[in-house]
């Protein structure tokens, strides 16, 4: 059943099309595999979540890491390797922060 539905949702769609499937909705490693294997992609919202992409075979263009609270850290990390809603480009300006004597 879950492969009939996830075939007509890549049926519905143009070839170019990424789904991808968030991976808290399905977190069985077996089920992850599966979907990876009929070509969709994964949404993680997490780096626990994003490794567990990795190691069920995404590719990592096919990865969306869309965490609404995402650290400096994760988006410089990630950013050449999972697609997401954040880049460098929205992280603040660094400010100097200076003490009035």
């Amino acid at each position: 059943m879950i492969n009939d539905r996830l075939d007509r949702l890549k049926n519905a769609f143009p070839d170019d099309a990424l789904h991808a499937i968030p991976i808290k909705t399905n977190p069985l490693f077996f089920i992850l595999q599966n979907i990876v294997s009929r070509g969709l992609g994964l949404e993680a919202a997490s780096m626990e979540e994003v490794l567990l992409a990795i190691n069920a075979g995404t590719e990592a263009s096919r990865i969306v890491f869309d965490s609404p609270a995402k650290t400096r850290q994760e988006i410089l990390h990630l950013r050449d390797h999972c697609r997401g809603s954040s880049s460098p480009k929205e992280l603040p300006a660094p400010t100097r922060h200076t003490v009035a004597r």
